[in-house]
């Protein structure tokens, strides 16, 4: 499931599927070899195509990520990438789950509602929605299968990519 830390889902993988107990050290290590095999990837990775025209287009909007995503990796990727001044309200991640995340900073007033949640999971929508807050679906970004059922019977605004957002 999209949008949902990988603690959690190795978690539920050994707990649940393969009904083992795994020592910490070796859970550990298993995230740890994911995290940088993730890292490389998010380093090579294209950024969102129209990531900076949507940014110009709103500036007087806060940018946070709220991702599933380690938050310290997210931070260290992207500000060797340039990207993380986009995101002027903060990028956080896991080990807090995405309802945390956002729970806390509205409560700071660093999210304010109106606001939009821009997503391309169920996860996020259900997440958006329960906390009130407006959801863009990004189709390109998406692993949902037969996502256009979801956000027909949903009703949820969807768009191809970031630069068909405005």
């Amino acid at each position: 499931m999209g949008g949902i830390s990988r603690y959690a889902k190795f978690e539920y993988f050994f707990n649940e599927i393969l009904k083992q107990k795994i020592e910490a050290k070796v859970f550990d290590d298993i995230l740890l070899h994911f995290a940088q095999i993730v890292k490389e990837h998010l380093m090579r990775c294209e950024a969102a195509e129209g990531l900076d025209q949507l940014r110009i287009h709103t500036k007087l909007a806060k940018w946070l990520i709220v991702s599933g995503g380690d938050q310290t990796e997210l931070l260290e990727v992207f500000v060797i990438r340039g990207i993380e001044t986009y995101f002027d309200g903060g990028i956080f991640g896991s080990p807090d789950n995405k309802t945390e995340i956002l729970e806390r900073e509205m409560a700071k007033r660093n999210i304010m509602v109106p606001a939009l949640f821009i997503g391309d999971s169920k996860y996020d929508y259900k997440v958006a929605k329960a906390d009130g807050i407006d959801f863009a679906f990004v189709s390109n970004w998406t692993e949902v299968e037969n996502f256009s059922d979801f956000v027909v019977k949903e009703n949820i605004n969807t768009f191809e990519s970031l630069r068909s957002l405005k």
